[in-house]
């Protein structure tokens, strides 16, 4: 049997969980195209804006709609992946890119890989066993398929790094619309930003702090300004004024020193 996987990887995988792949038994397509017998159907796309890829895995009769999907994932355009992205990614050179392609997806195998975001119609979840295409040369021609039928407890089992972390959508409102994703997933649309820096101090001023405007300072004293602006007042007219010497304070004591004098 023939297939378009790099290696022998992925077959060794599934005869290790109990399954077994065979040919083909069926070999014909329905009105879409699609193989009968087949559980699901299968798209490898990238989002156009941040280059992130995704498997998106629907039952065999669903219509796929890569702008409704693309809303749901927060993508902001779903493109068509290239043949070297699928060997990259998915290690497949030719013929059908199903689920179980992402076995070659593995990060703890090859830690500089990307990751692949596997999105799958939620609807498949109430189908107990799955009939998966376990590789080919050609996916148009549905005689050579090599066929292989999985539960859902072995196929965890032989993608337990992306089981968890599925994104699960759903077309049953008309539209597709996401229903949830896994732990450890993201979305598109969340955004990378960097990490937030602390709040910057205030530079102290070296300036010296600035007197009460209700108060002046005189001494070791604060006096009220009102006070201060009355003493002021008074001693303006004495002190500070260009009256002749006689008439000034000063010179009124002096008259009256004067006069004391003489009468001793």
């Amino acid at each position: 049997m023939k297939h378009g996987y790099k290696d022998e990887g992925l077959w060794d995988a599934i005869h290790a969980v109990g399954c077994k792949v065979v040919p083909e038994p069926i070999g014909k397509a329905n009105n879409e195209g699609r193989p009968i017998g087949h559980t699901t159907h299968n798209v490898f796309v990238k989002c156009k804006k941040t280059k992130q890829h995704f498997l998106v895995t629907t039952r065999q009769e669903s219509k796929v709609d890569l702008k409704q999907i693309a809303a749901a994932t927060g993508a902001k355009e779903l493109r068509l992946a290239s043949k070297d992205s699928c060997l990259e990614l998915l290690g497949s050179s030719k013929g059908c890119l199903t689920c179980l392609a992402l076995w070659y997806n593995d990060a703890e195998k090859t830690l500089d890989k990307e990751s692949v975001s596997w999105v799958v119609e939620k609807e498949l979840l109430d189908i107990g066993e799955w009939r998966i295409c376990a590789g080919c040369e050609d996916p148009l021609d549905h005689k050579q398929h090599n066929i292989v039928d999985i539960n859902q407890e072995d196929l965890a089992a032989l993608l337990p790094h992306c089981w968890e972390k599925k994104w699960l959508i759903s077309a049953a409102s008309g539209s597709w619309a996401l229903v949830s994703k896994g732990a450890g997933s993201s979305s598109t649309s969340e955004s990378r930003s960097q990490p937030k820096q602390p709040p910057k101090q205030a530079k102290k001023s070296k300036a010296e702090p600035k007197a009460d405007a209700s108060a002046v300072a005189t001494g070791n004293e604060e006096k009220p300004e009102k006070e201060v602006k009355k003493q002021q007042n008074f001693a303006d007219p004495w002190l500070f004024s260009s009256k002749p010497p006689e008439e000034t304070l000063f010179a009124s004591a002096f008259a009256r020193y004067d006069a004391a004098v003489q009468g001793a």
